[in-house]
């Protein structure tokens, strides 16, 4: 099953737990060993021709792999590691615009950027009852995914403003943080037209997202612990640098 697939950018993404070898095969359902790439392409051929991705991203926390399809070989076109994600972060534009190419690497590193999430995803995890379970697995990738994608939207102009989300969430205490994700994460995954009227403004602002990052599905969201909270709400104010101002803890 395809983890997520961004329709507008023609975007595919393989998700992999922290720490796994996104170069190393896995055995599939099927008894067949694939690797991440490999499982990704078999998912895309299956697609119909005009929602086949342009690219395909493999993540496992720790990496982004991109491949771009138009290109020939086996090859990634680039990698990011995610404690660089700090200041490469215009590496993945492609993501929400469709005439982004994926840029060339920059030598600069936020080693703090890559721990920070890290320690959302321990955290995070910790928060499911049976954390080692698929169900949870899948779910806590799928929270990942949807958290970094909103923070990288902050930075990337695609929020009203550049502490959009982190103003939205820093209403809520920790123990009504789940409640607010839910209700955002549905906004963005819904036509601005199609829309209950009577949401409140600051939801209202949230653009929508196509492509099914946030559809809804049956993804299990923990309670959040003041910890989490703190982490993506940290008491000291973000510059206006915005996501990525965070990410980059300058």
């Amino acid at each position: 099953m395809i983890d997520a697939y961004i329709a507008r950018t023609h975007v595919l993404i393989e998700q992999k737990s922290k720490g796994v070898d996104l170069n190393a095969p896995q055995v599939q359902s099927d008894g067949v060993k694939l690797t991440p790439y490999e499982q990704a392409k078999r998912y895309n051929a299956n697609l119909s021709y005009e929602k086949r991705a342009r690219y395909i991203v493999l993540c496992n926390f720790e990496h982004f792999v991109i491949y771009d399809m138009a290109q020939t070989g086996t090859e990634p076109t680039a990698t990011v590691a995610l404690a660089d994600l700090g200041h490469d972060y215009y590496r993945l534009n492609f993501l929400v615009h469709a005439d982004s190419e994926v840029p060339i690497h920059r030598d600069e590193i936020s080693v703090q950027a890559g721990a920070l999430v890290s320690e959302l995803y321990r955290l995070l995890s910790a928060c499911y009852h049976d954390p080692d379970s698929p169900q949870a697995l899948q779910s806590l990738n799928k929270l990942c995914v949807r958290l970094v994608f909103c923070l990288y939207a902050e930075d990337a102009g695609l929020f009203a403003t550049p502490t959009a989300f982190q103003d939205y969430l820093s209403k809520y205490p920790p123990e009504l943080m789940r409640d607010g994700l839910k209700q955002l994460f549905a906004v963005l995954n819904t036509p601005k037209d199609e829309r209950d009227p009577y949401d409140s403004p600051d939801l209202q602002a949230f653009p929508y997202v196509n492509g099914g990052l946030f559809a809804d599905d049956d993804a299990q969201i923990p309670q959040f612990t003041p910890e989490i909270a703190a982490l993506l709400c940290p008491s000291t104010s973000r510059s206006s640098a915005g996501a990525a101002g965070w990410l980059r803890l300058s």
